[in-house]
């Protein structure tokens, strides 16, 4: 298993702190989306764990938002554990 760890954990000026994290949050909305796509072009179906998925993003981007327009000029400390391995087939 690797560790990314590195990758985010740091100390932010509150606009550095939310820029990333609503990075983080669009980056996977729009991986979600593609993927939504793509499954219905091929198969016409929607996904609805998917599209529920990105509906809690969207939820969890808007408390990020309020969450940083709350301390707007706090320093942010970012932890995270990230990590990636490869499963067996």
């Amino acid at each position: 298993m690797t560790n990314l760890k590195l990758l985010i954990d740091s100390d932010y000026s509150s606009e550095q702190g939310k820029e990333l994290l609503l990075n983080l949050v669009n980056q996977k909305i729009d991986f979600i989306n593609k993927a939504l796509f793509m499954e219905f072009l091929y198969s016409n179906k929607k996904n609805k764990s998917s599209e529920q998925r990105v509906k809690e993003l969207k939820q969890l981007k808007q408390e990020i938002i309020a969450d940083f327009e709350a301390n707007p000029s706090k320093k942010v400390q970012v932890e995270a554990s990230l990590s990636y391995r490869f499963l067996e087939d």
